[in-house]
């Protein structure tokens, strides 16, 4: 188990050969990049749940989720196995009248992190303030604001830390993000640098697409007075836009690319990614060591969007469309087996009564609608973006602008009820 440990850590961390100012900067960077991500997903967040996940099992971790009676969850606990069960810490949510995240309270045995939320008025996430716990009182310790362009992309993050003697607020990481046609072109890191008193440049990340809008190059640059390049991550997709294969890279000086890491993944005829086989680079031998294997099982009834809670447990890196059930990760001769327990539930305005059938599935130009009652219907792509809002005639829809892939139908009855259905765009 202890490899399985090792394994799962090496595959979240980058390791730097620098010195410890890099390490610093490198970790500030991480803390301000999950920020962000962490706030884009709550952008994207959307109460409309018919299933809770409650619980989340291995043989030595467990997290018990609990929700209030609009189905947003106000608690998870975490549990670890070490000579018997103890808990560990426990996060604790609150919300608005708009079922968004006011705060997030970690707290464990005598230590604590305190978040506190505010939003801009498109109602997306526009500060933050981090409050830590020394075993006697709260404390003011960072702040973070974003900022968004007209079409909701955030393009500009930048995060502070509290200095308490003089109270007042220092600046100590920004990340910037260029957009053209809708697409992340890159995004740039910077560190304060308190000698110049002036930002200064550290990593960028420049991403090359396909032309379905895929993601085939993330290349990853270090500021040395000019950009040199330092990692490339290399993406394939199948007919259907499903990432096949991840290539990691790392380049030293002159000698060239050197591989690092690869990423295999395959998939459920609902494109939910059911495996994930990781290998790593030898380069003395010049071939590929098997890592480790995740196979993820799915119940494939039931959309992801209508199960509350998975958005905090899941890998945004893998394609998931349904509920997931649980996965094993297996490493050598040990695995590690994760299950997720459901308790149905009638979600927030949503009823039982209320049901929409749409056909041809997959469509190319319209989907025809089959229900009564309708009052709007709305389209999402999976990433919880709106595409497309229509709000008369139901009888059908014209998609035929929609990029090819997966999407959810959300449709609005006159008397306040929702039903979802997700289809395939050729």
């Amino acid at each position: 188990m202890k490899k399985l440990m090792i394994l799962a850590a090496a595959m979240c961390c980058m390791v730097s050969a620098s010195a410890q100012t890099m390490k610093h900067e490198l970790s500030v960077h991480k803390s301000l990049k999950d920020k962000a991500q962490q706030a884009e997903k709550w952008n994207r967040y959307e109460n409309t749940f018919s299933e809770k996940l409650d619980s989340i099992c291995t043989d030595f971790e467990k997290a018990f989720l609990s929700y209030d009676e609009r189905f947003n969850c106000v608690k998870v606990e975490y549990w670890s196995n070490w000579m018997g069960w103890i808990q560990d810490y426990t996060e604790e949510y609150t919300y608005d009248e708009q079922d968004r995240v006011v705060t997030l309270t970690m707290t464990s045995s005598g230590y604590g992190d305190r978040s506190e939320y505010t939003y801009n008025a498109e109602g997306l996430l526009s500060e933050e303030l981090e409050y830590e716990y020394d075993g006697t009182g709260w404390y003011l310790a960072n702040k973070y604001t974003y900022e968004y362009d007209s079409d909701g992309h955030m393009v500009l993050a930048i995060g502070y830390w509290y200095f308490q003697y003089d109270e007042e607020w220092l600046p100590e990481s920004k990340m910037t993000w260029e957009y053209e046609d809708g697409l992340l072109r890159s995004d740039v890191f910077y560190y304060y640098d308190e000698g110049l008193q002036d930002w200064s440049l550290n990593m960028r990340n420049d991403y090359t697409y396909n032309t379905q809008g895929l993601c085939i190059l993330t290349l990853t640059s270090y500021w040395e007075g000019e950009w040199l390049e330092g990692y490339k991550y290399e993406y394939e997709y199948d007919e259907v836009g499903n990432r096949i294969l991840a290539i990691t890279s790392c380049h030293y000086d002159l000698e060239g690319w050197t591989y690092s890491e690869r990423t295999e993944y395959s998939y459920d005829i609902n494109r939910n990614c059911i495996g994930r086989s990781i290998y790593t680079y030898i380069p003395e031998m010049e071939e590929w060591e098997f890592g480790g294997i995740t196979v993820i099982v799915y119940d494939l009834s039931v959309p992801v969007s209508n199960t509350a809670g998975i958005f905090m447990v899941w890998d945004d890196e893998l394609s998931i469309y349904n509920k997931a059930l649980g996965w094993q990760l297996e490493f050598e001769d040990e695995t590690m087996t994760v299950d997720l327990y459901y308790s149905g539930c009638v979600g927030l305005n949503e009823t039982s009564e209320n049901q929409v059938n749409i056909w041809p599935n997959p469509a190319s130009e319209t989907l025809s609608l089959n229900a009564g009652g309708l009052q709007q219907v709305e389209i999402f792509s999976m990433d919880g973006k709106l595409v497309k809002r229509v709000e008369n005639g139901f009888e059908t829809v014209n998609v035929s602008a929609l990029a090819t892939g997966c999407y959810m139908l959300k449709a609005t009855f006159t008397n306040g009820s929702m039903a979802v259905q997700k289809f395939v765009k050729e």
